[in-house]
């Protein structure tokens, strides 16, 4: 699978991903895991998955179809990489500080949200806050204690964390495994690289 048909595959998770999830950022030191579901507006089945959280890194496995697409988030490399286990490659884009809107809860967006209340999710008790901004409204589920949206719920559609486990988090997951090959957007695919196929032979005259 070259760069093309990933960017395909995981774009739309990795935008969601980065709007939704939440790039955690060095505030959240909590370590976790957690299955999540994504439901968005136009398609008919969620998005599920796995999160694990490790201060302030990022790894999302989103299981479709039979498949499964892990991106790791490292805001503190400034990169976020897409696993491709099929070719054993890992694409690199670069982290934008754009990427921090949905942050793990901070001072700052808690004195601009308005509090709606309190709320389980999960199990866990949360703080009910609503932020707009841009003209978007979105609502935010917070575990003081684990200093993170437990669920989320916003003009791109709902994400909720189930089965919260916490614990330690191995730091083998925040990194590509060693195997792997480094890819950027714009290296060539697998396919590139193939020499083309021999033409037809010239006959002698």
């Amino acid at each position: 699978m070259g760069v093309p048909l990933m960017k395909k595959r995981v774009f739309a998770a990795i935008l969601l991903g980065i709007a939704m999830f939440g790039m955690v950022g060095p505030a959240a030191a909590e370590e976790f895991w957690a299955q999540f579901v994504m439901k968005t507006p136009g398609e008919i089945l969620p998005v599920k998955g796995t999160i694990f959280v490790k201060n302030g890194l990022v790894r999302h496995e989103v299981h479709e179809r039979g498949d499964r697409q892990i991106t790791v988030v490292r805001p503190d490399k400034g990169v976020i990489w897409v696993l491709n286990s099929d070719d054993k490659m890992y694409l690199e884009i670069v982290y934008q500080e754009a990427d921090r809107r949905f942050d793990s809860w901070t001072p700052d967006m808690e004195k601009k949200a308005r509090v709606l209340g309190k709320d389980t999710v999960s199990g866990i008790s949360c703080k009910k806050y609503e932020l707009s901004e841009g003209g978007s409204r979105t609502v935010f589920w917070v575990s003081p204690k684990l200093n993170f949206p437990l669920k989320i719920e916003g003009p791109d559609g709902t994400m909720e964390y189930k089965n919260i486990t916490e614990g330690p988090v191995a730091d083998t997951l925040f990194e590509p495994p060693v195997d792997y090959e480094r890819i950027t957007m714009d290296d060539p695919t697998p396919e590139d690289r193939e020499p083309p196929p021999p033409g037809p032979a010239k006959s002698q005259n």
